[in-house]
């Protein structure tokens, strides 16, 4: 369940109140998806029609030959979860290896615990049949990185067929 709101002072909606229903009606978990007011743009469904939220038109039908979001373009990008050597403590990440394929100059940032980019960007040529790894050095000694993917081309599909970490447990952090 997805209820775009006005709050406040604003005149669109600034916020995206989200229902999970999985568990069934009577338990919906909720959770309220915050946008910076004017960076607000849309949501994208999949669906036969067009869709259409007053006239700001908020709503959309996918359109996979789009590569804008209402004429602003996009970067495609996709950030992964945690990754750590060990349970608790310092991590060296020492290197990386990735075998990916597609068009477009792909880059790679490490992000640390509070959202900061704590790694300065790696890149990699893509190409439609790569015969080899992309191998890079980090040298990161972090609690743990969650890294994210990003390609230069906006129209180029990509794919990651393997991505690895060398790491290895570096010590307790000491306050």
């Amino acid at each position: 369940i997805y209820c775009l709101v006005p709050t406040g002072a604003a005149t669109q909606p600034d916020k995206l109140i989200v229902g999970d229903y999985k568990g069934g009606l009577k338990s919906i978990k909720w959770s309220e998806w915050s946008t910076a007011g004017a960076a607000w743009r849309s949501i994208v469904v999949d669906g036969s029609e067009t869709l259409l939220f007053a006239a700001s038109q908020l709503v959309r039908k996918f359109d996979t030959t789009a590569f804008t979001d209402n004429g602003t373009a996009f970067t495609p990008k996709m950030r992964l979860g945690r990754v750590a050597a060990g349970q608790r403590g310092i991590n060296l990440f020492a290197g990386m290896g990735i075998h990916a394929s597609g068009g477009g100059t792909m880059a790679l940032n490490l992000y640390g615990p509070d959202g900061t980019v704590i790694g300065s960007s790696r890149t990699f040529t893509l190409a439609s049949a790569p015969e080899a790894d992309f191998n890079r050095l980090l040298n990161v000694r972090r609690e743990f990185i969650s890294p994210e993917l990003s390609v230069s081309s906006l129209s180029a599909a990509w794919k990651v067929n393997r991505l690895s970490f060398f790491a290895k447990g570096d010590g307790e952090r000491r306050h």
